[in-house]
């Protein structure tokens, strides 16, 4: 019976491992995902940036008219009103895109602790920020403008807070439930 033993203990150990190099494996895929997902992204907000500011705000335009025509027609008829409405839109488009970018960017680097994923993520935001005015200062009728760097570096931390706050919220949830079942 003792070999049947030595094979059950050789074959737990062998699996063991196996499971192991399977979770490295699928974290590094995993990774791969979030980086690809973070660069399509960056393509999304550069290809934006890329547009000349009247197809920009015909483009954001539509869009606000769309949902004010849904939530409050009546305001499509205040053009003062209707102005200042668009102008926060788009500052707020702004501070989706790096919030949505901040997500990304944290679970780009998996890897790494808490807070190097904070810093690293909004650092790396940032300089996608500024790359993203700079591109504007070649497209017709569009500047840079050093507000809305901070406005997208606003965003990154707040999408890169948001998920670490998630991430604590579930493992602290994670570890209680372990705790009593013991």
């Amino acid at each position: 019976s003792q070999p049947y033993c030595y094979i059950a203990i050789i074959i737990h150990r062998t699996s063991a491992v196996y499971s192991k190099m399977e979770k490295e494996i699928d974290m590094k895929v995993k990774k791969y995902i979030w980086i690809g997902l973070t660069l399509v992204w960056i393509a999304v907000i550069f290809s934006f940036s890329l547009q000349s500011r009247s197809a920009s705000n015909e483009l954001s335009g539509s869009l606000l008219k769309q949902i004010l025509l849904w939530l409050f027609p009546s305001l499509l008829y205040e053009p003062e009103v209707l102005d200042i409405i668009h102008n926060i839109f788009r500052k707020l488009a702004h501070f989706t895109e790096y919030f949505i970018l901040g997500i990304f960017g944290v679970m780009s680097v998996m890897n790494l602790n808490m807070k190097k994923r904070l810093l690293k993520s909004v650092a790396f935001c940032t300089f996608v920020a500024i790359l993203d005015e700079t591109i504007q200062l070649f497209s017709h009728g569009r500047g840079a403008r050093v507000g809305d760097v901070l406005l997208d570096m606003s965003g990154a931390f707040c999408g890169c807070m948001l998920l670490i706050l998630l991430y604590n919220a579930y493992t602290k949830r994670k570890c209680k439930k372990s705790i009593k079942k013991q």
